[in-house]
């Protein structure tokens, strides 16, 4: 989608939404998140989007690629989502990423425990062995 399109998109949201009656909602209930919005909050956090869209491939090679979500009154829980961080990939490839980083935490951590576990036992049989010096 070009610019210019995403342009008119962004202005004809703009348009028909109103911030005066808009609310776009971030809550958690019974442990789970919702969203809670009325049309015209979906418009306008629909906006942001389009406008985040735009912003993409501009922030691609900043050394800040964090695109800001510009809230107002309507948008409410800001806190929890008001910044996207791009990924310049597909989802598969990010997906064997994350699965490469899980990957080598849990052959750190095995590696951790087994150290630790080493010691744990070394200590154990120097302590027996000394008394066993004694009695």
């Amino acid at each position: 989608m070009s610019k210019l399109e995403l342009d008119h998109i962004i202005g004809y949201l703009n348009d028909k939404s109103s911030t005066h009656d808009a609310y776009f909602g971030f809550t958690y209930e019974d442990d789970c998140p919702h969203i809670q919005a009325n049309e015209d909050g979906l418009k306008l956090f629909s906006r942001q989007l389009l406008k985040a869209i735009r912003l993409f491939e501009d922030r691609k090679n900043s050394e800040n690629p964090t695109i800001s979500i510009e809230g107002g009154d309507w948008l409410i829980g800001e806190d929890f989502y008001s910044y996207i961080e791009p990924v310049y990939v597909s989802r598969k490839e990010y997906l064997k990423k994350e699965n490469k980083s899980s990957t080598k935490d849990y052959v750190y951590n095995t590696i951790g425990l087994t150290i630790f576990g080493l010691i744990i036992i070394s200590i154990i049989v120097g302590f027996g062995t000394m008394i066993s010096w004694i009695f």
